[in-house]
């Protein structure tokens, strides 16, 4: 063996060894990134958006804080304690939306009323303030309950 043999041989030992550690740690980085972002978009299947826990009772809210179209105030469904948004769309029509995402079933405060349209923070889906999806992912628009103003009480009953 000459001198350069030499020379050339810890070298290209090094960089194998460098190579092959930091395709390890590639390999490690993405076997433990990969599930956590699997995760964090969980079946839709799993969020539900139905009555629920909910079914067959009603609530009544306050609305007399709603004085103008496409003003909303916030609510609760009475067991499961999921958010609702109640928005006035003229002086005697509310309609109530359950303030789930279609997509991973993120929910209030990630899902909200954010200007004139309503944004799941999670995977960024928007909704109009009917509840249809305007971007996804999401795959269905938001659940509405029906929702029955009482002008003289200025509150509407929401059954679910």
């Amino acid at each position: 063996m000459n001198m350069n043999e030499e020379l050339i041989q810890p070298n290209s030992r090094r960089q194998f060894l460098t190579t092959a550690i930091n395709t390890i740690i590639g390999i490690t980085v993405v076997g433990f990134v990969s599930p956590v972002v699997l995760e964090s978009c969980s079946n839709p299947a799993s969020a539900d958006l139905s009555s629920g826990a909910d079914a067959g009772k009603t609530i009544r809210v306050d609305v007399s804080s709603l004085t103008s179209d496409n003003m909303a105030v916030h609510s609760t469904a009475p067991t499961s304690g999921r958010g609702l948004l109640i928005i006035r769309r003229s002086a005697t029509v509310y309609e109530t939306l359950l303030l789930v995402c279609s997509h991973a079933g993120c929910g209030y405060p990630d899902v909200d009323m954010s200007g004139t349209r309503i944004v799941c923070r999670c995977h960024n889906s928007t909704f109009d303030l009917n509840g249809n999806v305007t971007g996804g992912p999401a795959p269905t628009g938001l659940t509405k309950f029906t929702t029955t103003y009482d002008a003289t009480a200025k509150a509407v009953t929401i059954t679910f």
